[in-house]
């Protein structure tokens, strides 16, 4: 039998996000740093289920138990989002990312930072079809 894998949190990603939250008003998000493989069906029964960039790293007993959890916890007609990251595909969403993140570093409001990512994303759209 393999050991189990490590939780693996970032508290500082959670501070971040509630923070967010906070200032977008929203008041149906809860965000939680836990391990995926102490996730259970109690949690209760979701509308979505969001799994952004974590499948493709996660080893096997992981993935199992997300798939899992999609299959318990989603409500009917609920949408699961899993994505898989691989190179060299994945390379330009992650270098478009990192081109938001530097272009809003310094920027403290959230609403601030969506506006001025997507004039950027606009930007380079028009460039892009310019070339094409």
């Amino acid at each position: 039998m393999s050991p189990r894998p490590q939780p693996t949190s970032s508290t500082r990603q959670i501070v971040e996000g509630r923070a967010a939250i906070a200032e977008l008003g929203l008041e149906n998000i809860e965000l939680r740093a836990q391990n995926i493989l102490d996730v259970s069906p109690g949690l209760g029964s979701f509308d979505f289920i969001v799994a952004q960039g974590v499948y493709s790293w996660v080893p096997e007993p992981v993935r199992e138990q997300m798939l899992r959890l999609c299959a318990t916890a989603l409500a009917p007609n609920g949408l699961a989002h899993i994505s898989y990251n691989t190179y060299p595909g994945w390379h330009m969403r992650t270098m478009t990312r990192d081109l938001m993140v530097f272009q809003t570093r310094e920027m403290r409001d959230a609403r601030a930072r969506v506006q001025a990512s997507r004039t950027l994303m606009r930007g380079m759209a028009q460039v892009l079809a310019k070339t094409g």
